[in-house]
C-alpha cells in the first residue's frame, strides 16, 4: 500500500513539474518568434521545440508541416499527446485523486482547481470564439451554413454509396456481397447547445446500421432492439461461414438477421476516454477570426460543457429504454429514452430512481470485468 501511494505521489509532481516545463519552453520559443526574423528562422524555434521533446514524428503524423498554431495546439492541449500540458495536468490530478486520503486540503485543491481553470479557459475558446469548420456559431447564418454543408456532406455520401451499390449490379456480384452501411459516430449538430461528437447524447451515439444479406431471402423490415456495433465482426465472419476468433469482443447476431432469433433484453454498453483535444477554434482558418470572450455567465456554461467531456465516461442503454452515463469527475446522468428521446430531464438523483441506478450499474459493473475494461472505475 505504501509503495501504491508513494508511487502516485511521485507522478503527482512529475507530471505537474512536466507541464510547468512545456508552458516555459513555449513562452521562451513563442517570444522569440515574435523577434524581427525571418519566417524560415521562427519556424525553427518551433520545430526545435518539438525535437527537444523528442515529438516530431508524433507531431508529424497528425498535423504535418510544422507551423506555431500546430505546434501550441499540439504541445498545450493535444489530448492523444501525452506530454501536452493538457494530457499532465490530467494525469497529475488523477494521481492526485487515487491518493486524496493522504494529501493536505491545500495539495489536492490546487491539482484539482487547476486542472478546472484550464477547462475554463478551453471553454472560453471553444463557446466564446465560436467558429467550427469556418463558420461563425455566434450568429444565425453560421449555424444555417454548418446545417447546410452538413446535410450536402449527407447527400454526397448517399450519392457515392448509390455508386458502390451500382456496380455491385453491373458486375453480377450483389447477389453473393453483404453490404452495411453504417456511421461511427453522429453529431450533435446544436443540440443541447454543443456541435461535434465527444458526449454520450442520442445525436453523438445512435447511428445507421442497415444490413442486407441477400442470399438469406428476406425483404426490407426493421428489427427492433438494440445492436452494438462491437458485434459486427463476429455477425459477418458467422456469415461467411469462418471461425470466429476466441479473443474477438462481441457476439454473432446472425440468427437475428435470419429470424431465428431477437434483440429482446440486449444493452448496448459504450465508453469514452478522453477528450480528442480539437477544441472548435481549431477548425478555423486562423487568428483573424478570435473574438471577444463571451460574459462571465456564458462563459460559465462553457466551461461545464467543455469540462463534461475531458473525463472517462461508461454508459449502459437497457433493452428497455433507460440510459444510464457514469462519470468519476461530472454530474451522472440517467435519462427514460422511451418517454424522453430528446434527453432532457435527468432522474439521476430522483429518490424513486435510485434502485434503477443501482440495477443499471451492476449491469455496468460486469460488463467492465467480462471485457476488461479498466479505464473508468
Amino acid at each position: 500500500m505504501l509503495s501504491r501511494t508513494a508511487d502516485h505521489l511521485f507522478w503527482m509532481s512529475r507530471y505537474t513539474e512536466r507541464a510547468e516545463n512545456t508552458a516555459r519552453m513555449l513562452n521562451v520559443v513563442h517570444e522569440t518568434a515574435l523577434l524581427p526574423q525571418s519566417a524560415e528562422r521562427a519556424q525553427e524555434g518551433w520545430l526545435g521545440m518539438l525535437s527537444i521533446s523528442e515529438l516530431i514524428p508524433a507531431y508529424t503524423a497528425r498535423h504535418g508541416t510544422v507551423t506555431r498554431d500546430g505546434v501550441l495546439h499540439f504541445m498545450v492541449r493535444d489530448g492523444s499527446n501525452p506530454s501536452s500540458i493538457l494530457s499532465c495536468l490530467r494525469a497529475a490530478r488523477e494521481n492526485a485523486r487515487a491518493v486524496r486520503g493522504t494529501l493536505t486540503s491545500e495539495v489536492w485543491e490546487t491539482q484539482n482547481q487547476t486542472w478546472l481553470e484550464v477547462n475554463r479557459m478551453l471553454a472560453e475558446q471553444y463557446m466564446g470564439e465560436g467558429f467550427l469548420y469556418g463558420q461563425d456559431l455566434t450568429t444565425e447564418a453560421g449555424c444555417r451554413r454548418t446545417w447546410a454543408q452538413y446535410w450536402g456532406n449527407i447527400t454526397l455520401v448517399d450519392r457515392a454509396v448509390g455508386e458502390i451499390l451500382g456496380a455491385l449490379h453491373e458486375t453480377g456480384l450483389a447477389e453473393r456481397t453483404i453490404v452495411i452501411f453504417t456511421s461511427d459516430h453522429g453529431d450533435m449538430m446544436g443540440d443541447h447547445g454543443l456541435f461535434e461528437k465527444c458526449v454520450l447524447y442520442e445525436e453523438a451515439v445512435r447511428v445507421p446500421l442497415l444490413v442486407r444479406v441477400p442470399w438469406l431471402g428476406h425483404g426490407p423490415r426493421l428489427i427492433p432492439g438494440r445492436i452494438s456495433q462491437i458485434d459486427l465482426v463476429p455477425t459477418l465472419l458467422d456469415l461467411l461461414g469462418e471461425p470466429i476468433p476466441a479473443g474477438l469482443q462481441g457476439q454473432s447476431r446472425s440468427a437475428v438477421l435470419r429470424g431465428e432469433a431477437t434483440l429482446t433484453g440486449n444493452d448496448v454498453f459504450v465508453e469514452w476516454n478522453g477528450p480528442d483535444g480539437r477544441p472548435a477554434r481549431f477548425f478555423d482558418q486562423g487568428s483573424a477570426h478570435l473574438r471577444e470572450p463571451l460574459d462571465a455567465a456564458t462563459r460559465q456554461r462553457a466551461g461545464e460543457k467543455w469540462m463534461a467531456v475531458q473525463g472517462a465516461w461508461r454508459s449502459v442503454i437497457s433493452a428497455d429504454g433507460w440510459k444510464l452515463n457514469l462519470s468519476a469527475t461530472d454530474q451522472a446522468e440517467l435519462y427514460d429514452l422511451d418517454s424522453d428521446p430528446h434527453e432532457l430531464r435527468n432522474r439521476f438523483d430522483e429518490p424513486g430512481q435510485q434502485g434503477r441506478v443501482g440495477e443499471l450499474a451492476d449491469r455496468l459493473r460486469a460488463w467492465q470485468a467480462q471485457t476488461a475494461d479498466h479505464g473508468f472505475q
